[in-house]
């Protein structure tokens, strides 16, 4: 069973997650902040992360730049980023880290987010 570590501060949003990736067959860890986030990885070694931008603590794309500086194995962590508006600044930023995907959540669909999770997870 691949594990998802879900780090993201909206916690209806997380639920939403959390209840789809579970429901898929996922095993999902959440966080509330990047903070959190870096413990959960140590902790867990998610398959995959999705990862908000905007976070109080520790904002996504710092806890993606911590995270490429770690040491194996959670270095290279496939991770989907998400953001609340499209910011080209932050989209940049984000795949210049190497994001594998990227998702605005105003227009996001459970469908498209379960098939970019397989896609990810997959390639």
């Amino acid at each position: 069973m691949k594990t998802i570590l879900v780090v993201e501060d909206d916690t209806m949003f997380t639920d939403i997650l959390r209840h789809v990736l579970t429901k898929a067959g996922y095993n999902v860890v959440t966080a509330k902040d990047g903070l959190e986030g870096l413990d959960a990885v140590r902790g867990h070694h998610p398959d995959l992360i999705i990862l908000d931008i905007m976070m109080p603590k520790l904002d996504g794309l710092e806890m993606l730049k911590q995270l490429r500086n770690q040491e194996e194995p959670d270095k290279k962590a496939r991770v989907i980023m998400l953001s609340s508006v499209e910011q080209p600044d932050s989209k940049i930023q984000a795949f210049a880290s190497q994001v594998d995907d990227y998702l605005v959540k105003s227009n996001v669909d459970t469908k498209i987010v379960l098939e970019k999770v397989k896609k990810v997870l997959h390639d």
